[in-house]
């Protein structure tokens, strides 16, 4: 080749991105991820809540179909002679998928589970107190108030059968792991402080510290929502009395201001008298 045609070939620039192009690749790639990340996150929370609902159906049907056979009484929650619900000869027998967790160190059953409770946890669901067949007298305790009820009472579809609770007492299995209290709704006195704050300030939850109320609102707080975590800011799955699940807040429960039951839910027959 001549030095005159060298003189003509065409100068070529390099190849690879430039650092505007590069600058424009990041940009796109990070606007995909705050996208797609919170979407995932939801989707996942929406999977989460979808299955709780489907564990408390199933806990709430299995506490019906033992009230059936037991004349329409429900089961006991009372001393380890008496034992409680969760006993695997008791709903156990109604339940399948595993041992119910009896207090002993048995490992529970996955469908009394929350998968949106932390790990380990053994259980996550407790009975309503004021549906227990038998109690245990350290329970009934001024200023407890309420009436206790079997299956068939009114209003079926507002009487609380099952719900959330603490998952905070440590049981002795290997591995060890956590359940919440056979019951719930035996604390404070008015139906509302027992939705939205119990009027003492709460009680003490062991890892959860002061919790306000029986119900963990926590486990099912929408995105963004930034709360205490042992605060009534939240959602929690209710089982009731016919049959039916519902995903309710503390503000669908009660009035924050008036501590008033909106009679939304019932924890016994009893709640309209109270307030």
């Amino acid at each position: 080749m001549s030095p005159s045609a060298r003189k003509r070939s065409p100068v070529r620039p390099p190849s690879g991105f430039t650092l505007i192009e590069l600058l424009v690749v990041i940009g796109i790639v990070v606007l995909l991820i705050s996208v797609l990340v919170p979407a995932a996150m939801s989707a996942r929370s929406a999977a989460r809540d979808t299955a709780c609902a489907s564990n408390v159906r199933q806990v709430t049907i299995a506490l019906i179909n033992y009230a059936t056979v037991h004349h329409g009484r429900f089961p006991p929650n009372g001393t380890i002679q008496v034992g409680s619900w969760a006993d695997g000869d008791r709903i156990g027998r109604f339940i399948g998928g595993g041992t119910v967790y009896d207090g002993t160190g048995a490992i529970t059953a996955p469908v009394l589970r929350c998968p949106a409770d932390d790990e380990p946890i053994l259980r996550t669901y407790a009975m309503n107190f004021w549906a227990s067949s038998h109690r245990d007298i350290t329970y009934l305790t001024p200023p407890l108030l309420g009436t206790f009820f079997r299956q068939g009472a009114q209003p079926s579809s507002k009487l609380i059968l099952v719900s959330e609770g603490w998952s905070y007492l440590r049981a002795l299995t290997v591995p060890p792991g956590y359940a919440a209290t056979d019951i719930i709704g035996h604390r404070g006195v008015a139906p509302g402080e027992k939705f939205v704050g119990l009027a003492a300030g709460g009680f003490w939850a062991g890892r959860w510290q002061m919790v306000e109320s029986d119900l963990a609102y926590r486990l099912h707080r929408k995105r963004g929502v930034r709360a205490a975590a042992g605060a009534a800011v939240g959602r929690v799955h209710i089982g009731y009395l016919d049959g039916h699940v519902s995903l309710k807040s503390a503000d669908d429960l009660g009035d924050r201001v008036t501590m008033k039951s909106k009679f939304d839910s019932l924890w016994s027959p009893y709640d309209y008298d109270l307030q």
